[in-house]
């Protein structure tokens, strides 16, 4: 003989189950198809409108991505530059891109590529803002960077 529940429970029951799919559908989102970690910019010192950004980058989408340009609310011009030692001297030149493949990471460190940010306009109060790697399809891949003092890099 088949029992069936009373009608109130599978209703209460249905409710709990849609909720729990909703919850974890909406948990499950991908990833951005460009993902910036660990990302700061320095306020520059008093007076200076010049400063550097560095930040851990990875493409998480199944195509090569090439940012060819940056913009930033709070840069006028952001340039790509790399840091070379030769003969015991340290050179910097601009770099006009930077590709990835998928599923490859990029560190933009001290020492090596990183983000040279032009025409600064930091309040004091400002803890974060984004940057924008663009494609030269016009795709934008925002990231999300905190700025920092000098003194915190010590």
């Amino acid at each position: 003989m088949l029992k069936f529940a009373q009608p109130g429970r599978i209703t209460a029951g249905c409710t709990a189950l849609v909720a729990a799919v909703a919850l974890l559908a909406g948990g499950c989102a991908p990833p951005p198809e460009l993902s910036t970690h660990n990302a700061y910019i320095t306020r520059p010192v008093p007076g200076a409108t010049l400063s550097v950004g560095y930040a851990e980058v990875r493409n998480n989408s199944d195509r090569r991505i090439c940012s060819s340009g940056f913009e930033s609310p709070v840069a006028g011009a952001i340039e790509l530059h790399e840091t070379s030692t030769s003969d015991g001297r340290s050179r910097m030149r601009r770099i006009n891109e930077l590709c990835l493949a998928p599923g490859e990471r990029a560190r933009l460190e001290p020492g090596g590529k990183h983000l040279m940010l032009f025409r600064l306009t930091l309040p004091d109060d400002l803890g974060t803002t984004t940057v924008d790697w663009v494609e030269a399809d016009g795709t934008r891949h925002s990231g999300r960077f905190e700025v920092i003092g000098f003194d915190a890099l010590r």
